[in-house]
Parts: structure tokens; C-alpha cells; sequence
């Protein structure tokens, strides 16, 4: 029994080495009182500014801060810790900048909360329209073109980490035009 319990003791411990970021933002989730946020994907503009996201964020705190060449996506960053959105639990939001308009925007889900966001996607977007068939550093993603010729994109598969967590992405029609967010498979 000695034995068993010193396993589990060294295995907790490990954890908090090896994801010590992640267990942080997993007991801040638990343990602060966070707001819930509603904005449609399909209502989000790649024309926003910092401000016209933060006026659709009424009543949420925004932290903004200057990216470093490299650092996050785009020029500019603002993140809000959060307790669900659109309805699913969520951890937080980030929004990206680019030009001083709205370029990304991730949501992060809980690692057991990956089946009911998929479920919520598929019931809201419908028929996939791309899925990787092979992952890029860990993660197959599965993507919707929207109406405005944005797009979201999800993790297809629930991280095999229960510390880790799903995430959805919005990216703007602009931050595609270079490559294209869905690319077309030959036959």
C-alpha cells in the first residue's frame, strides 16, 4: 500500500514539473468565479478593432498586450479568463491583431469538455469543410468556411493529455487569402 501511494505521489509531483502552466490555469478554472461570454463566429468581422471587440465584450475584462516578433499570432494580443462560451465550458479567449484588426481568435475548452464542443460545432456549422488527415505537431484539425469567408477550426481528436485542452480558432478571410485556410485535394 506504501508503495502504491508513494507511486501516485511521485506521479503528482511529475505532473506539476512537467505541466506546471497547465495545472496552474486548470486550478485558477476551479477556483475563480469567471464570466460566461456569447459572440457568434459568424458575426465576428475581420474590420473590428481593438475597441469594437471590446465593446462586444461588454462586462469582460480584456488584458491587451504588444506581441513580440514571433510571440502568439499577429501584433497584438488580448486574453480573458472565462468559465463557458457559446454555451460550453471554456478556460479563456484570446484576440489577435493584426493591423489593428481583428486577424484570430481562440477559445480554449477543457480536455473533458472536447466531445460536447464538437458535438455543438457539427450541430452549428454542419458538414465538415476540410479535416487534416495527419497531424501537424500533435493536433488534426477540422474546419468550417463561414458565410463571410471566415473560418473556424477545431481540434478533431480530445487530446490523449487530460491536462491539455481542445481549442477552437476563428481565423479571419484576410489572415487566409495567403495560402488559403482550405486548400483543395487533388484526386
Amino acid at each position: 500500500m506504501k508503495i502504491i501511494a508513494f507511486l501516485v505521489l511521485a506521479a503528482v509531483a511529475a505532473l506539476f514539473f512537467v505541466y506546471p502552466q497547465q495545472l496552474r490555469e486548470y486550478r485558477l478554472y476551479f477556483t475563480e468565479s469567471r464570466p460566461t461570454t456569447v459572440l457568434s463566429y459568424e458575426t465576428m468581422s475581420q474590420d473590428w478593432s481593438e475597441e469594437e471587440v471590446k465593446a462586444q465584450m461588454q462586462g469582460i475584462t480584456l488584458r491587451c498586450y504588444d506581441n513580440r516578433p514571433g510571440e502568439y499570432l499577429d501584433q497584438r494580443s488580448c486574453f480573458a479568463d472565462v468559465s463557458s462560451h457559446n454555451g460550453i465550458p471554456a478556460m479563456s479567449l484570446a484576440f489577435y491583431f493584426a493591423a489593428g484588426k481583428l486577424n484570430h481568435m481562440t477559445v480554449q475548452v477543457p480536455w473533458w469538455k472536447h466531445r460536447a464542443l464538437a458535438r455543438s460545432m457539427l450541430a452549428a456549422y454542419g458538414e465538415l469543410t476540410g479535416a487534416q488527415a495527419v497531424p501537424v505537431a500533435g493536433v488534426r484539425l477540422v474546419g468550417w468556411q463561414l458565410r463571410s469567408g471566415n473560418a473556424i477550426f477545431m481540434n478533431r481528436d480530445q487530446p490523449l493529455n487530460p491536462l491539455t485542452w481542445s481549442m477552437v480558432m476563428w481565423s479571419s478571410a484576410r489572415s487566409c487569402e495567403p495560402r488559403g485556410c482550405f486548400l483543395a485535394q487533388s484526386q
